[in-house]
């Protein structure tokens, strides 16, 4: 990101991340959300931050934007500059434990209603059977929705019909779970792949995903690297791929990809009015589980 804006989110954390600037937004009721995010490497934290801050801010909420949803709500954006993979980090449940309290306590402060976490965190937090309340409920909620949204959108403007299958994998996770049973709802008809095997019609039924024949939409909502095993084997011209994780998939995969005829798809998000605007394949869109509930958006997907 630009120096300047860089040494502008710098003097707002100064002035605007303290309790009397909190209880002044409260007062106004300014916002109505929390969301935070933490980097998937180092491009996106050096996109937000100076390298010399992300020493101090490693669980630290750090102030990075604001979002305007298409009701005119506010969310307040933070970030953190752990990846959150426990490296180095000692006894990563324990702070992710600590950090919960604290992002609880800055939506108090502000007056927000909801909070919304990025990436891994919501399963991390509910894996270790973190109490959010109706908080985790609106962000998978939310959340599975508008990639539904996004398949939905995806599967039209690749000519799919009923008889086409989509593919998840992640189908048994924190948002995986919720994607399944709404696919299922518009009876369109669904395999789920995870780590336990594979899901059809209601069961896991085989611990071997052998791909469709024809025309299918492969959606991977579970983690950047999953899609690498199926390239080489369950990858053909007949494969659309739809990324939901964050960071989008590398050039190099992308390549790998496309040379087998593979057409590739990533869900940048929910479009809203967002400064400063997320980088690269996200750009005018924020992450989908920052979306709110009962908000109506505007997908965005692109092709990669």
């Amino acid at each position: 990101m630009n120096f300047w804006i860089k040494l502008f989110l710098e003097i707002v954390n100064l002035i605007g991340n303290n309790r009397a600037a909190f209880a002044l937004a409260k007062y106004f009721k300014i916002f109505n959300a929390v969301f935070v995010m933490y980097p998937a490497d180092n491009y996106f934290a050096d996109y937000f931050t100076f390298r010399a801050r992300q020493r101090f801010i490693k669980w630290k909420p750090f102030i990075t934007g604001v979002a305007t949803h298409p009701s005119g709500k506010m969310a307040l954006m933070f970030a953190i500059s752990s990846h959150i993979d426990g490296k180095d980090e000692g006894d990563v449940n324990e702070k992710a434990r600590d950090f919960h309290t604290k992002v609880e306590m800055l939506r108090l402060r502000l007056g927000a209603v909801t909070t919304h976490f990025a990436g891994t965190l919501p399963s991390r937090l509910t894996a270790l059977k973190v109490r959010r309340g109706s908080n985790a409920l609106n962000e998978r909620v939310a959340t599975a929705r508008n990639v539904v949204e996004a398949i939905l959108h995806t599967r039209s403007h690749e000519g799919h019909t009923g008889n086409h299958l989509v593919v998840v994998l992640g189908s048994k996770g924190y948002i995986g779970r919720e994607v399944i049973k709404m696919l299922e709802a518009k009876n369109i008809q669904v395999v789920g792949v995870d780590v336990d095997g594979v899901y059809k019609e209601g069961v896991f039924w085989s611990k071997v995903y052998t791909k469709p024949t024809s025309n299918h939409l492969l959606v991977n909502i579970t983690h950047p690297e999953a899609i690498n095993k199926y390239i080489d084997d369950q990858m053909d011209a007949t494969t659309s791929l739809l990324n939901e994780v964050y960071p989008a998939p590398h050039k190099d995969v992308i390549e790998s990809m496309k040379e087998k005829g593979v057409k590739v798809f990533h869900i940048a998000g929910v479009k809203t009015s967002v400064w400063p605007p997320f980088p690269s394949a996200y750009k005018g869109a924020v992450p989908c589980c920052a979306a709110l509930p009962n908000e109506t958006y505007e997908v965005a997907v692109v092709r990669l």
